[in-house]
């Protein structure tokens, strides 16, 4: 839900209701109303601004050869090793950097200026129309916003489904990829950030029109297509290998002022985990909103933090045992030297230019790491952990059978590395992706757009072309795909009062049933019953259950 760094300021179409329209509505929901929303974009652009000014004057202003050679023990000042007259002094590199830069904050700045307007024209839809304040957006479940909508405009073909269909249409096509590719040489790479956003520029934006939709000449076009893959592969990667060194550094910059005061007052964090982006893709459902996505994927991190607390590494336990007991020490005997004279705590140095506090500081850390390889008070017992994970990610049936055995939970876990592990990952694998976008991405582009187009089809409900997996009203679809069966049975799970539209769930289905004019009741009957009689006051209709399932 970032993409609104583009210089979008249609609103979308209230009348058709298109994709854009209905996409703006939700990304209001999830940014919780219009001061929320305006305020991060200005935030989040503040912050970038900060760090490159930041990283500017580190490497223009600051002295650092002399600052860290000082050995005096005077007192001296930091302007000392600032001059800040040099900050102009610009390379060329540097320079063109900076231009660019300055181009992208322009960029920006219009951007937030039209989202100003856009939103603010949201924001009266939703007082006005929806009777929905800002503060009732803290409140309301997407559910009930959304019932709202359906209600107010009054479309037949706007309903839970296609709404989602709508909203989630770009998602869909990067979810089938990481789905149905996952033996292309691109996916066995770490997915990170960078790359991410350079593969749905040059393979997913190329099929994405200004109203979100996916365009219907897009199947026959497949060369033009191709080639225009091809071609901002190719202007990206150049841009990557150029801007390289500078995006290295800014990321390194920008890892050390967010994360650097977390792992300094709480070096636990460092051995946390958390989903990686790869494994986010390949484990969200189909038509699954980013609300109910991050909640389900908190929910499943939880447990499968129990469940690899089941494998606890005696090794690690006993290094960790003397680790603590070894530093433990070290620690207390500064810790007592210092409560006997307060003032060896700053003048006392244990080895050349470093006190007692420096040794305390670095100690405490290594403290806190060793003692979260310690033994877990956790009764042995896999199976329990793995069904609650089970509970809210698909896993295959060979890991939940084998859940004792340590391959499959090191399957699992790779997929829920340690933080760590993910910032040395996002940047080292900066470097490879020049090399990922040119050698793997360029050689398979063919591949993938051809996937791409053929999975796309007509939805008589929804405009445009959708991906033919996230369509829950083919019975043969749902049950061939298996990804597309599980998204289906979670919408279902998600939206219960979707069942009577799909007419179908475990080969039966949901009809309407003779009633009187204020309520309709609904009836489970066997999908092969031959024929419905849905009577009215003025006629009766008979068809059969098989022509309510659209074929594609």
């Amino acid at each position: 839900m970032s993409e609104y760094s583009l210089m979008l300021e249609k609103v979308g179409d209230s009348k058709d209701i298109n994709h854009l329209f209905l996409f703006n509505l939700y990304y209001y929901y999830y940014n919780k109303g219009y001061t929320n929303l305006i305020l991060n974009e200005i935030i989040n652009l503040f912050v970038m601004v900060y760090t490159v000014f930041l990283l500017i004057f580190l490497t223009q202003c600051l002295n650092f050869k002399d600052l860290i050679q000082y050995t005096s023990k005077e007192r001296i000042s930091i302007g000392a090793f600032i001059n800040v007259s040099n900050f102009w002094n610009f390379n060329p590199f540097i320079i063109i950097c900076i231009i660019i830069f300055v181009g992208y904050v322009f960029i920006r700045i219009i951007s937030i200026y039209a989202s100003i307007k856009k939103f603010w024209f949201i924001k009266k839809i939703y007082q006005e129309e929806l009777k929905i304040s800002n503060n009732d957006l803290n409140t309301l479940s997407w559910n009930e916003v959304s019932n709202k909508i359906i209600k107010y405009y009054c479309n037949p073909n706007l309903n839970v489904y296609t709404l989602a269909l709508k909203i989630m249409t770009k998602e869909n096509l990067i979810i089938s990829v990481y789905d149905q590719l996952q033996e292309l040489k691109f996916n066995k790479y770490p997915l990170t950030k960078l790359l991410e956003w350079n593969f749905i520029f040059c393979f997913i934006n190329p099929l994405i029109n200004e109203n979100r939709e996916i365009d219907l000449n897009t199947k026959i076009n497949r060369n033009s297509y191709i080639s225009m893959v091809n071609t901002k592969l190719k202007i990206i990667t150049i841009i990557n290998i150029l801007f390289m060194p500078f995006l290295l550094i800014f990321m390194l910059l920008y890892m050390i002022l967010q994360y650097g005061e977390q792992f300094y007052n709480n070096p636990k964090l460092i051995v946390n985990r958390q989903w990686s982006l790869k494994a986010l893709w390949k484990l969200r459902y189909y038509n699954e909103l980013p609300h109910l996505f991050n909640s389900r994927m908190e929910k499943a991190g939880f447990a499968i933090k129990d469940y690899g607390k089941q494998f606890p590494s005696k090794i690690y336990e006993t290094v960790s045992h003397f680790i603590t007991f070894f530093i433990g020490s070290i620690f207390m005997i500064l810790l007592i030297l210092t409560l006997l004279n307060d003032n060896l705590l700053i003048n006392l140095d244990i080895t050349h230019n470093r006190p007692i506090l420096w040794y305390m500081g670095i100690i405490g850390g290594i403290l806190t790491i060793s003692k979260s390889f310690g033994a877990t008070n956790n009764v042995y017992d896999p199976e329990k952990y793995m069904n609650k994970v089970k509970e809210h990610i698909t896993l295959d049936d060979e890991w939940v059978n084998n859940c004792r055995n340590l391959s499959v939970k090191n399957k699992l876990m790779k997929m829920f590395p340690q933080r760590l592990t993910l910032l040395l990952e996002e940047c080292y694998c900066m470097i490879l992706t020049p090399y990922i976008l040119w050698f793997v991405l360029k050689k398979e582009s063919v591949v993938i757009c051809d996937y791409l187009i053929n999975i796309l089809t007509t939805h008589h409900t929804v405009n445009g072309l959708l991906d033919c997996n996230s369509l829950f009203i083919n019975y043969n679809q749902i049950k061939n795909n298996p990804k597309t069966e599980k998204s289906f049975e979670y919408f279902q799970k998600t939206y219960p009062e979707s069942n009577f539209l799909f007419l179908m769930f475990n080969n039966e289905t949901y009809y309407p049933q003779e009633s009187n004019e204020n309520t309709v009741n609904y009836e489970k009957e066997e999908l092969n019953t031959s024929t419905i009689n849905i009577n009215s006051a003025e006629q009766s209709i008979e068809i059969k259950p098989t022509d309510l399932l659209l074929n594609y």
